[in-house]
């Protein structure tokens, strides 16, 4: 076994007593290990002493710049145990070292700050993190728009805006996007091309009354009926999780492209409606639209999640008819789909024929440094959770740091699916906790059914 999988498991051992003799062995057992991960780190750090000392050794390592879930992990805990300017120190060191970082150590810093109630903190480190061209993502602005409600709508628009001061697209900017909103409630004019960056932002943060507002706005100004605006609005009520207001504005729209077709069929696979979104696919056949790459990846993953033995083969059929492009993320989709469905012979057939192997489904793989991605692993984790090897769950989540690859909420989730059917539900707590996002409904649903399933309902 790789050593460094040993010791996180034999650190992990030692979480069930909590006295200076265990700790002092479980840091031992830290300091022995050839590599660090974000499990070992997490199991090692109890107290202010401990973390610190964890810090004091991946620094000496020269660990800390990567991967960012190391230092995230640090700066979490240092949070969670009010030592906020430790955890900025980490911060500052890693980004003096690695120059321009990605958004997830940002989000980290930022989450940091809002769990402990230092939002004005929280807005000047999101201005700054814009001023430094890192961009934000869907992780970001949940934790800033927390904090703003705290620091006062004067501070809140003053501090973001002074971050677009610069040449920015005005779709990466929330501030943009509160000062566009005000606008709208206090009945000023607004175009459809601000609707559609309002939108857009209205989506990323899933505010179903904000959402229910700008429409409104939309049909009363009379431009709800531009086709750009209309696939904003659906694709805005998807990401809110209300398809059927999304399917309103599709159907009412007078002319649809393919984007407007794309948005709606994403929406329905998004909420878990994939069945839906089969039903409708023949429905733009027949308008003569052609679908392309993006719209069959959402059809093929929309047969994945449906089970559908009898679409699997008629949706395949369909690419090859329409000579439509197979790229790796297609690929990987069509070969998820296959295992899922009952084609498994067909799965393991597509991946032996793909030249660049872009699936990777064993270790072996892994160790031959061979290409994979986000998709790769959420089938590799979802199978570790039906068939319950837990010990190759968090080798999964290990190999993607190993790969640069940052895990996302789904791939937590399937985590917390793999501790809940094992029984650890313990486990699970702490990986929730400690995740440097918000859990979302699919985390706590896998929660939930765990304990359920262990007899402990209430």
């Amino acid at each position: 076994m790789d050593s460094n999988i040993l010791h996180t498991l034999q650190t992990r051992g030692y979480t069930q007593k909590i006295d200076s003799v265990i700790l002092n062995r479980r840091l031992d057992l830290f300091h022995a290990a050839r590599r660090a991960n974000q499990y070992a780190v997490k199991t090692c750090c109890h107290d202010v002493s401990s973390v610190k000392q964890i810090h004091s050794s991946l620094t000496t390592r020269g660990l800390t710049a990567q991967p960012p879930q190391l230092s995230a992990q640090i700066i979490l805990k240092y949070s969670k145990l009010r030592c906020p300017r430790d955890a900025l120190s980490l911060f500052r060191d890693v980004n003096l070292r690695c120059g321009k970082t990605s958004s997830f150590l940002w989000n980290t810093m930022i989450r940091a700050y809002v769990n402990n109630g230092q939002f004005l903190e929280a807005v000047e480190l999101y201005s700054v993190m814009c001023k430094n061209r890192v961009s934000p993502d869907n992780y970001t602005y949940p934790f800033v728009l927390r904090a703003c409600p705290q620091c006062g709508r004067m501070v809140h628009v003053k501090v973001i805006n002074a971050a677009f001061s610069s040449d920015i697209h005005v779709g990466e900017s929330p501030g943009q996007f509160l000062c566009e909103m005000r606008a709208v409630n206090e009945g000023l004019s607004g175009d459809s091309i601000t609707l559609v960056t309002v939108a857009s932002a209205v989506g990323q943060v899933g505010d179903h009354r904000t959402a229910r507002l700008l429409h409104a706005y939309a049909l009363r100004n009379g431009i709800s009926g531009d086709i750009c605006l209309s696939n904003s609005l659906v694709a805005m009520y998807a990401k809110c999780g209300n398809v059927v207001s999304a399917l309103t504005v599709f159907d009412r729209m007078d002319e649809k492209d393919g984007i407007s077709w794309r948005s709606i069929l994403s929406g329905y696979v998004q909420n878990g409606l994939a069945g839906e979104a089969i039903k409708l696919f023949p429905q733009m056949q027949e308008t003569g639209r052609r679908p392309n790459p993006v719209t069959m990846l959402i059809i093929v993953s929309g047969c994945a999640v449906h089970g559908s033995s009898t679409l699997r083969r008629k949706i395949h059929d369909i690419i090859l008819v329409l000579e439509i492009k197979i790229d790796a993320q297609l690929r990987n989709a069509l070969t998820d789909m296959y295992a899922k469905c009952g084609g498994l012979e067909t799965a393991v057939e597509m991946f032996d024929s793909t030249p660049l192997r872009s699936l990777v489904p064993t270790p072996v793989c892994l160790n031959k440094m061979l290409a994979s991605d986000h998709i790769t692993f959420l089938s590799l984790l979802s199978s570790c959770g039906h068939c319950g090897p837990i010990d190759e769950g968090w080798k999964c989540l290990a190999d993607m740091e190993k790969l640069s690859i940052t895990p996302q909420v789904n791939h937590y989730a399937c985590t917390v699916d793999i501790l809940g059917r094992a029984g650890l539900l313990h486990e699970a707590v702490d990986l929730i906790k400690e995740m440097p996002f918000e859990p979302n409904d699919e985390v706590w649903g896998a929660f939930l059914l765990a304990c359920e399933g262990h007899g402990m309902s209430n």
